[in-house]
């Protein structure tokens, strides 16, 4: 994402009266009245023919430029009647170049203050455009993101709104203070605050010295007794007696098992390839750039996760889902999210109601890709079903000759009826969304026990679906968990929600925890490269 040749070239095309070449940007507005003071004449001359060698600004870029301009009679924004860049300018002009502190690149916000104290009116009207346009393309990137999610994964399917490029432009202009007033566009919810806190750490340690690296050869556990022990305590910060460093003890063992836990991997304390592969920072991915990726998603989700809201949050990297009510923590769990070939969609909407006792309809693609393969070696395993042909008669398993279906379309329908073998368990949260997924309970319960997760079809799995009901029914005042479970067992009933609890099904590789320390999880989804590459890292 880079852009400095390409200012400069935009900047030569105002200086030398480049042809227009999106004159329709301005096609609506009055120009018999053109100022006549030689840097407002530039100005507008400038912002009236904008250079095609810009293409990715926004159009709306320009008119807003042109628009606010205007309403000041084009005189410059940034610099003086002397044509020097006045203390708002440079205190801009500092921010961008601090931006990779916030994941961005400084390039991509150029700045061509007139600091020569040229009188030449073209110079100081291109230097004054590009400054105008930069603080517009930095105000979009830190409120909506640098690049949009869609371009990433079609499973992403987040739409942040872009700001107003006059509030924009306005705001750093005339309030107080310019550079509050850009950074006020960023994320400020608590998450996002900690990540920026890491990267800043991350990007003054980067060029330090490396580490030594813990030998990977040899699987270290306890009651083992090797050099790469001690390198291993040194890897873990662990002050020890010269006399026992190489000794695999249960000090080492208990700061594996730390590891472990904080990185997503079995706490088992073994150290075995993939343990001592994280931690000598093997990951294709820098944390530097975990951090900038997970920054940008930031940017993409809604603001109000910056309040004190109540909703509920999945993370799908780190599998738990979190109940917020009021800003405060009221539920924390474990969840089993979609298979990297059928990812968990990552969006935000509202829950509107509670299924108890559901019934299972099973989507088209599971019926023909797994169901069908079953029924041919065994139609009897068809009785878990309600079968029905597309004309609406039931159907007995028995008297279909399903390998006659193989590779074409179904045409039967599938549903699993309420019990204790149905794969929704005993409920299900609907937040209706044209992804068809919701959380719910499941009978299969073994495998919550496993560090990764990612088995389901798409839909969320939840590990304690009472206590997750407990905590979602705390925003109704007429339901609890207990009225909700004495409903189990019998018909499929729906419970209509007073309250339209929000729901983010997120995806956050890197997550700070209550003390602010940044732990970090494998990119299932692959979602990190792809934010990465679409960013030009």
């Amino acid at each position: 994402m880079r852009r400095t040749f390409q200012a400069l070239m935009f900047a030569t095309a105002l200086a030398t009266g480049a042809a227009p070449l999106h004159a329709e940007i301005a096609d609506d507005r009055p120009i018999a009245n053109r100022p006549f003071d030689p840097v407002a004449h530039e100005i507008f001359n400038g912002l009236f023919h904008p250079d095609s060698r810009l293409p990715h600004l926004l159009k709306r870029d320009y008119a807003a430029a042109f628009e606010y301009y205007g309403q000041h009679g084009f005189e410059p924004l940034w610099h003086d009647a002397a044509g020097k860049p006045n203390e708002r300018a440079t205190a801009i002009a500092g921010l961008f170049s601090r931006a990779s502190e916030d994941g961005l690149d400084p390039n991509d916000y150029p700045v061509f203050l007139n600091v020569s104290g040229s009188h030449v009116p073209a110079e100081i009207a291109t230097a004054d455009i590009l400054m105008t346009l930069s603080v517009l393309e930095y105000g979009r990137h830190a409120a909506s993101g640098q690049v949009s999610p869609g371009s990433v994964s079609s499973a992403i399917s987040q739409k942040p709104a872009l700001p107003d490029p006059i509030a924009i432009i306005k705001d750093a202009a005339e309030s107080p203070d310019p550079v509050a007033a850009l950074e006020a566009l960023q994320p400020n919810n608590p998450q996002y605050l900690a990540l920026k806190k890491a990267l800043k750490a991350e990007l003054a340690a980067k060029d330090a010295p490396k580490p030594v690296e813990v030998p990977t050869d040899l699987t270290l556990r306890l009651g083992v007794n090797d050099a790469r022990v001690a390198v291993l305590r040194a890897r873990l910060d662990i002050l020890d007696d010269p006399l026992t460093a190489n000794d695999f003890d249960e000090t080492v063992h208990d700061a594996v098992v730390a590891f472990q836990s904080d990185n997503g991997l079995q706490p088992d304390g073994i150290a075995g390839p993939r343990t001592l592969g994280m931690l000598n920072g093997d990951s294709k991915v820098s944390h530097i750039d975990t951090l900038v990726a997970n920054m940008e998603r930031w940017r993409w989700m809604p603001r109000e996760l910056s309040g004190d809201g109540s909703y509920v949050f999945v993370n799908i990297p780190f599998y738990t889902v979190r109940v917020m009510r009021d800003g405060k923590l009221d539920y924390q769990g474990r969840v089993v999210v979609g298979k990297p070939d059928h990812m968990t969609p990552v969006f935000s909407d509202q829950m509107e109601s509670v299924v108890v006792n559901p019934y299972w309809n099973v989507p088209r693609s599971i019926a023909n890709n797994e169901i069908l393969p079953t029924l041919i070696n065994n139609p009897g395993a068809g009785y878990k079903y309600e079968i029905r042909h597309v004309s609406g008669s039931r159907v007995d398993p028995y008297s279909v000759n399903w390998a006659a279906y193989q590779g074409s379309t179904l045409p039967f329908s599938f549903r699993q009826p309420p019990g204790p073998r149905n794969a929704l368990g005993t409920v299900k949260f609907l937040f209706p969304n044209n992804h068809d997924v919701y959380l719910h309970d499941t009978p299969s319960r073994s495998l919550f026990s496993r560090n990764d997760r990612a088995f389901s079809h798409g839909c969320v799995r939840l590990h304690e679906p009472m206590a997750f009901a407990d905590a979602v029914f705390k925003h109704e005042p007429d339901w609890t968990v207990d009225k909700m479970k004495r409903m189990i067992g019998g018909n499929e009933s729906w419970i209509k929600l007073s309250y339209h609890l929000p729901v983010h099904l997120a995806y956050f590789t890197a997550w700070a925890d209550d003390s602010g320390t940044v732990t970090y999880r494998r990119d299932v989804y692959g979602h990190d490269r792809a934010t990465l590459a679409a960013l030009g890292r």
